[in-house]
């Protein structure tokens, strides 16, 4: 179904018709979440990020592997964000 040119909206929706039910609300909130990625930033967006530059830069901000590390504790975090802190 998917060519080189990727896939057309028709065969889009042929393969949403194919979801089972049980995972309807999965695949929605999925699609909702890409839909609402290409959002511009805002100021507050953009001055946020500018202080966490900041953060890093001057050496505020620490691995959440190092901290948990200190405390002998595991990281529990979904294997997605095991490395993002």
């Amino acid at each position: 179904m998917l060519e080189d040119d990727g896939m057309t909206r028709a065969e889009l929706h042929e393969l949403v018709d194919e979801i089972p039910d049980e995972r309807l609300d999965s695949v929605a909130a999925f699609l909702i979440e890409v839909v609402e990625e290409d959002e511009p930033l805002t100021n507050d967006d953009i001055a946020g990020l500018t202080e966490s530059e900041g953060d890093v830069a001057a050496g505020r901000i620490r691995p959440m592997s190092d901290v948990l590390g200190e405390l002998r504790l595991s990281d529990t975090r979904p294997s997605g964000r095991q490395g993002a802190g």
